[in-house]
């Protein structure tokens, strides 16, 4: 007679009871992982003190003693509770415009992920903290690299079994470039117009002055300097145009950008028709995400965690933030000569080709000026 056939679901059930007694453990998909680099086995509750010693603190800090635009930091957050019952604490740390996030222990999680705001919450909730005790949490942010103003990031740990007033704390750090981070070494001559042009354009007006417009020298000066603001207007500006285009597609390499955050950054700009008129703002959105990568330089492959969106000479709208959620794994690209920086849009833009036409555009006309026969 043959033996019945098990269903699936006992099937599956007689093979994880079994796994143990094999030394075996089931695996978890690399889809169901925790991104998260800190252990989830480390208890946030730290050891009592020693007899003699008092109950550290509540407070938030650095381990870096020099943090600067780009960096990524990893924050200490001490909660203590020295009185004789215990607490559930709810923690929310606030990160500033500057401040994205990267990482958080204990199962600290974004507020509102979906969201993309101009500041970000990071919450952990029902953290149990026995009396006279104290409890430590990591979160690891990273930098923009621009100037975006300070580092600032805002505490806040609330016993929900209580009344009491919360522990708010207050990580305050004034944010400057790194001196050992160049950016590449600047053509000579491109000092060389930036240097020469003044002092051609002052040279021009002394002689001018002195000699009158029509004496040769004047009008030999004269062409120089229009060959200087032509080399600056389309040789600098024009430059600067075509070589972020060309770097964004041969400097840079495919990789995979995993997103940890994500912001709408607002700008608003004000101007006026006239000096006494009213004046009148807009606004615009610059979308930013912070995103987890490998990056390959010289052969070594390096994990990187940085803040970017579109290479220099795309200005992409707010609307193309709707593709990049947190969590997803997108396509992108780093740069090869710095593979901190990165980005997910890249090329170019109708107003940067703008932009590049009316330089050339102004440098021809210089350029005629300088080279066209000068009346006598």
């Amino acid at each position: 007679m043959p033996t019945p056939s098990l269903d699936a679901p006992r099937r599956t059930l007689l093979i994880l009871l079994a796994l143990p007694l094999l030394g075996l453990t089931p695996t978890v998909g690399a889809e169901d992982e925790p991104r998260s680099h800190f252990g989830l086995s480390t208890p946030w509750v730290e050891s009592p003190p020693a007899e003699g010693q008092t109950l550290p603190a509540s407070s938030i800090s650095a381990g870096a003693e020099n943090i600067y635009r780009g960096d990524v930091v990893t924050l200490d957050i001490v909660v203590s509770n020295p009185a004789p019952d215990a607490k559930r604490y709810d923690v929310e740390a606030t990160l500033g415009i500057a401040v994205y996030f990267a990482d958080a222990s204990h199962g600290g999680e974004l507020i509102d992920p979906d969201e993309a705001p101009q500041t970000r919450g990071v919450a952990w909730r029902g953290l149990d903290l026995p009396a006279n005790s104290s409890g430590r949490l990591q979160l690891t942010v990273v930098l923009r690299p621009d100037d975006a103003g300070d580092m600032v990031v805002d505490v806040e740990a609330r016993d929900v079994l209580s009344a009491d007033d919360p522990v708010q704390l207050n990580f305050h750090r004034p944010l400057t470039d790194d001196p050992l981070v160049l950016y590449g070494p600047v053509p000579t001559w491109i000092y060389v117009i930036f240097f020469g042009m003044p002092a051609s354009l002052l040279l021009f007006a002394v002689l001018r002055a002195s000699l009158g417009p029509k004496h040769r020298i004047t009008q030999y000066v004269g062409r120089t300097t229009a060959v200087f603001g032509a080399a600056l207007v389309g040789g600098v500006i024009g430059y600067g145009i075509i070589q972020g285009i060309v770097d964004s597609y041969m400097g840079a390499t495919e990789t995979t950008c995993a997103v940890l955050d994500r912001r709408a950054e607002l700008f608003t700009m004000q101007s006026s028709s006239s000096s006494s008129g009213p004046k009148s703002s807009q606004t615009y959105y610059q979308p930013l995400i912070a995103a987890e990568y490998q990056s390959t330089k010289d052969g070594e492959r390096k994990n990187q965690i940085a803040v970017g969106f579109s290479s220099d000479m795309v200005s992409p709208n707010l609307d193309a933030l709707r593709d990049y959620k947190i969590g997803d794994e997108v396509r992108c690209w780093h740069d090869n000569e710095w593979p901190n920086r990165f980005f997910v849009v890249r090329g170019y833009d109708l107003g940067s080709l703008f932009f590049f036409g009316f330089a050339m555009l102004i440098s021809a006309a210089l350029l005629f000026v300088a080279f066209r026969p000068w009346r006598s």
